[in-house]
């Protein structure tokens, strides 16, 4: 085995830790445009509302699922409320949840055994907030993958 010591075998490496964290910076900064420009949707306009027993449910790091009716949805903790909705979305609670007929699963609005835990221009006002967020991390990744590629490009020369 042949172990190379000199300047061209660190470079290569030094290029590869570059390229990697150019790499990594230009997906968070895509990750955050898709967010941002996600949370840009108007609200919508109708809303069907489905009231049942909650049949099942999973809690997730960011998202809570259940079941209402045999049919899933899911509670972001971008959603106000978050910890009032781990707390009552329990199977054998009623529910009536409010969503829009363009996606099923997202949660517009919220009752559980009668308590308000969301409703649609509350929901949309956090998913508008979030897309702020989603904003800025989009300005910084994409100037620090621009900084991170003029350097690396700069360096190699």
């Amino acid at each position: 085995m042949i172990i190379r010591t000199d300047k061209a075998a660190f470079r290569s490496k030094a290029e590869r830790t570059a390229w990697y964290h150019v790499a990594l910076s230009a997906a968070v900064s895509l990750a955050a445009l898709w967010g941002w420009r996600a949370s840009l949707e108007p609200m919508p306009t109708h809303f069907e509302y489905l009231t049942g027993v909650i049949s099942n449910t999973e809690v997730h790091r960011n998202r809570i699922e259940f079941f209402v009716a045999g049919r899933e949805f899911g509670y972001t903790s971008i959603l106000p409320k978050a910890a009032l909705a781990r707390r009552l979305i329990k199977p054998g609670n009623t529910a009536t949840v409010g969503f829009s007929p363009a996606d099923h699963s997202g949660v517009w609005a919220l009752t559980v055994n009668e308590q308000i835990v969301v409703q649609p221009q509350a929901a949309h006002q956090a998913r508008l907030s979030n897309g702020r967020i989603a904003f800025w991390l989009f300005v910084v990744f994409s100037a620090g993958t621009g900084i991170l590629g003029w350097r690396f490009v700069r360096q190699s020369r």
